[in-house]
């Protein structure tokens, strides 16, 4: 989607996207409030850095990879992830409430910098009620893409109504996991799922062709073909090639068409 998105752009100031998922909808009262700990008492409105760092990961490495390929690597990361009270009583399936108050919705936002600034952002919106303080302006699940620039759009994705009950037409996420850190937390299980996902792309050496990610990790976006490269390795091409510009950062104006055809091809 994002490469669909920036095919029409000479220009990409900046690509957001939004994830919006209903936490209840998909997940087991008990991973809701033991583990993930919604319903908590709120002492603070942004969550522990420390504790995003296993699920930021992943988010990177995508946001990386998708830099590469339109051509415009990134600098940094930034990652924060914030806390919305519920403003009225949620009752989840067993019975249980996330009461008025307490802790009812988390935003992770994973920013990719580029010249100081974020260029490309990810935000997972993890949500037991619509109904929060601050208001996330939530209106359901799905994707909400944003870009900026010579042609600007915004584009939202919502899952499709078939005549399955919900639960069957609802991916299960990896949200679910069972694995949790000594402190009850889900985001350090993640981290070791994506530890092993890197331990057998590491296995399987050089067999694969194209750009590795970050430190060897999983070589995860095949459509790109050869046109990712490991972080601070340059493609191999010279700076005739046609490129997506930056807010004309990279020089000459570039027609982002011709990138992201190479990338899909």
């Amino acid at each position: 989607m994002p490469l669909t998105l920036v095919y029409p752009m000479r220009r990409l100031d900046e690509l957001t996207i939004d994830e919006y998922a209903d936490i209840p909808a998909s997940v087991g009262p008990d991973m809701i409030t033991k583990v993930m700990r919604f319903g908590a008492p709120v002492h603070h409105d942004e969550l522990d850095p420390r504790l995003l760092q296993g699920t930021a990961e992943g988010y990177q490495q995508s946001l990386t990879a998708f830099a590469d390929a339109i051509g415009l690597p990134l600098d940094s990361f930034e990652v924060r992830g914030e806390i919305a009270r519920a403003t009225e009583p949620t009752t989840l399936s067993d019975g249980s409430v996330i009461e008025k108050g307490t802790m009812a919705a988390q935003r992770i936002t994973v920013a990719g910098l580029r010249n100081g600034r974020p260029f490309l952002s990810f935000r997972a919106h993890w949500f037991c009620t619509t109904h929060l303080d601050p208001d996330w302006n939530i209106t359901g699940e799905g994707w909400l893409f944003t870009t900026k620039g010579d042609a600007p759009m915004q584009v939202r994705v919502t899952y499709g109504r078939t005549d399955e009950g919900y639960g069957e037409r609802v991916p299960r996420r990896r949200l679910a996991v069972e694995a949790v850190d000594r402190n009850g937390h889900p985001h350090a299980a993640w981290r070791q799922r994506e530890d092993a996902l890197q331990g057998r792309s590491r296995d399987r050496g050089d067999q694969q062709q194209g750009g590795g990610l970050v430190h060897g990790d999983p070589q995860v976006l095949d459509v790109v073909k050869g046109e990712v490269r490991p972080r601070g390795q340059r493609r191999g091409r010279g700076a005739q090639d046609d490129q997506v510009s930056a807010d004309g950062g990279d020089g000459e104006l570039h027609d982002v068409a011709q990138a992201v055809a190479r990338a899909i091809a």
